[in-house]
């Protein structure tokens, strides 16, 4: 079956954020959206047929893992990224961003220090500062074409700071990187040698473009995999964040009830209805509609960086390995972060996310939403290019 990328459907009026909320986060309800990382593509084929068999039974109580839920996550793992948990470590969470959080507050006590990679997914911040913890950064360095972690730096911090817990971004959002093992190794020895433990946020893992290959954190090694928590979802894979099912992956037997137990306490581990039933049939029925998607938004990357590079050279676009989004270096318009975001909210007309929000190496960059119909992102992108041209001539 061939899927139809292209469909422009209307989002408007379904109390979408993304669509729905521009006035007030950005000022401009005619700017076009491509910020949040949310999908405008009709979702899996499978997944619509499962929700609407729910929904006719009508009732919707409280619900439990169906049967073969730990089955289906471990034959996506297995056939997705080459690496299979044993079925007991699976933990539901309605977030991936609410497994952080609870997982901070099981596995530190305040005023402890945690470890993230910035410029980086900026939820990891307020989870983190809004249960009294402290952030301490080991920055990615940036050669002006890709990013790479900072070993020397990260022996330092380490040492100087001692961290509790640290947070990794793999695939890196916002910029693009697929870590490889290669990459990832010596980071993870430094980090179980200093005794921090790992959250890895690995929600991208299934958008990852064919010339790569996701290294799931746990998979370097048992004691890298005892030493860790590893968060998963469907809900970037098949744009169904909305439907809130993610799965936490937590080998030690003892962390593993650490982190139940605050789960409980915080009245956090009902299930979603239908959650549950886009989970499984994404899962268990989506792969198809996955490998078309990542040739789209594949075809999708090349336009964006030849338009960018040919184009609008004041802009770099960081080809990404992995995720829809692409990371914006706007440092030759020379603007501040706020004179940046006016330019592109008001005078470009686009939302796009402002990378000063990511912490350390964010600033006088954005970050672009391309998981849309092609027509739309070359909408976005003229907006762009007619908004630095009357620059250019004012």
């Amino acid at each position: 079956m061939t899927y139809n990328f292209d469909e422009l459907v209307d989002r408007r009026g379904t109390d979408a954020i993304k669509w729905d909320m521009l006035g007030s986060h950005f000022g401009n309800p005619d700017a076009l959206p491509m910020w949040v990382a949310d999908m405008d593509f009709l979702t899996a084929p499978a997944i619509q047929e499962a929700l609407q068999t729910r929904a006719r039974h009508g009732i919707f109580g409280y619900t439990g893992r169906p049967a073969g839920y730990e089955e289906v996550i471990r034959r996506w793992l297995y056939g997705r990224h080459g690496w299979q948990p044993e079925g007991e470590w699976l933990v539901h969470a309605n977030g991936v961003v609410q497994g952080i959080a609870i997982a901070i507050a099981a596995y530190t006590d305040p005023g402890d220090e945690i470890l993230v990679f910035p410029p980086v997914y900026h939820p990891f911040f307020g989870v983190t500062e809004g249960q009294r913890r402290r952030i301490v950064e080991s920055p990615l360095v940036f050669d002006g074409t890709t990013y790479r972690m900072d070993l020397d730096n990260l022996r330092t911090v380490l040492a100087e700071h001692k961290p509790k817990l640290a947070i990794l971004c793999n695939p890196h959002n916002p910029v693009g990187r697929v870590w490889t093992e290669e990459e990832l190794r010596p980071a993870a020895e430094l980090l179980l040698e200093a005794g921090v433990y790992v959250l890895s946020d690995e929600i991208h893992s299934d958008l990852v473009y064919p010339e790569y290959q996701h290294v799931p954190y746990p998979s370097l090694g048992p004691d890298f995999a005892a030493s860790s928590a590893t968060l998963y979802a469907p809900s970037k894979t098949f744009g169904i964040a909305g439907l809130r099912s993610s799965v936490v992956v937590i080998p030690d037997e003892a962390r593993r009830a650490q982190y139940t137990a605050v789960q409980g306490a915080f009245g956090a581990g009902h299930m979603s209805a239908f959650g549950m039933a886009a989970l499984m049939a994404g899962y268990g029925h989506g792969a198809e509609w996955l490998d078309q998607l990542l040739a789209y938004i594949g075809g999708t990357r090349d336009m964006v960086m030849k338009t960018f590079s040919e184009e609008i050279p004041r802009i770099r676009a960081i080809r990404p390995e992995g995720t829809y989004m692409i990371w914006l270096d706007c440092r030759g318009l020379e603007l501040d972060d706020q004179g940046l975001a006016h330019f592109m909210y008001q005078e470009a007309a686009v939302a796009l996310n402002d990378g000063a929000g990511f912490g350390t190496g964010g600033s006088g960059f954005m970050r672009m939403n391309m998981a849309m119909p092609r027509s739309l992102v070359a909408e976005g992108l003229d907006r762009i290019k007619n908004a630095v041209g009357a620059r250019a001539h004012a």
